[in-house]
């Protein structure tokens, strides 16, 4: 079925708001609903969602996330079990102007292909969650993350080492910061082993976390990082660990940066092989290789 359009409801004190599902023959829309006090907000638990849009709508004090993407699983498994035969479950769909207050994390997208999170506000400080703005959990293709206000406690956008790698991703002009008299250990932006390939990290702004703002590790190649502002963060400014090769970094701008502002450690003793130019920045590691090279 599909064409549903579910507005001005709350959804109160349930293990799940809504299991929003569609095949996709014609456009379903969630909108200007309050989703409070539940285990999970919105979720696709398994099934196709296609061709939706899930727009201004409140959540508060979500013990998970406000919005999980699931991919398709013929069959449903049990709890806590991964997906056997796991296929693209989301596609077509657009979160957009959402707000999410109180929320152990905002967002948790895998399998989706033509997905759009635009606009959204995250403030994720749920006392003794997981605590993360949004999580990209592999196998996202053409997923595009673009102008969202994150506050959170651990990590901001961040990926695990999870397979299938995410690629061909946006994640441009994001607002990355701590929750207020939180640390925030972890990223701003933030890529696991083989999370991000052919993908684009443009004119984001992290800033006051504990942890590094935006780091790739082994295997994140051919990516291009450009015109972030990433300043007075706990870690190093922008890094790439070794192995990770192959990427372009251009017009970012980091200072005070409590480990170095920027730090390319990732080809063989320990020296850059990705391309860095025009980068303004106070310490870099190798030393000279980075700050205002052109």
């Amino acid at each position: 079925h599909s064409g549903y359009q579910i507005h001005a409801n709350v959804l109160w004190g349930h293990r799940t708001g809504i299991r929003f599902a569609s095949n996709g023959g014609l456009r379903s829309s969630f909108h200007y609903n309050c989703l409070r006090e539940n285990g999970w907000g919105l979720v696709n638990e398994w099934r196709h969602l296609i061709n939706a849009r899930v727009h201004d709508n409140d959540s508060f004090q979500i013990r998970d996330f406000a919005f999980e993407q699931t991919p398709f699983c013929p069959e449903i498994p049990p709890p806590n079990t991964p997906c056997s035969n796991p296929s693209i479950g989301m596609e077509d769909v657009t979160f957009e102007h959402n707000t999410s207050i109180q929320v152990g994390a905002g967002y948790r997208l895998s399998w989706s292909s033509d997905t759009a999170v635009l606009e959204n506000t995250v403030r994720s400080f749920w006392p003794n969650r997981s605590l993360v703005g949004m999580r990209l959990a592999g196998a996202n293709h053409d997923l595009r993350i673009v102008g969202n206000d994150i506050q959170a406690s651990l990590t901001g956008i961040v990926s695990g080492s999870f397979l299938p790698s995410n690629t061909d991703v946006l994640i441009q002009g994001n607002s990355i910061t701590a929750a207020p008299g939180l640390t925030a250990t972890g990223a701003g932006i933030g890529m696991g082993v083989v999370a991000l390939l052919d993908s684009r990290i443009l004119d984001n702004t992290v800033t006051g976390l504990q942890g590094l703002g935006i780091g790739l590790l082994s295997g994140n190649t051919n990516n291009l990082v450009r015109g972030n502002s990433v300043t007075h963060n706990g870690g190093d400014g922008i890094s790439a660990a070794a192995g990770a090769t192959g990427n372009t970094f251009e017009l970012n701008v980091m200072h005070d940066n409590a480990g170095v502002d920027a730090r390319d450690v990732a080809g063989p003793d320990g020296l850059p092989v990705n391309t860095w130019r025009l980068n303004e920045c106070g310490t870099d590691i190798p030393e000279g290789t980075i700050c205002g090279v052109e």
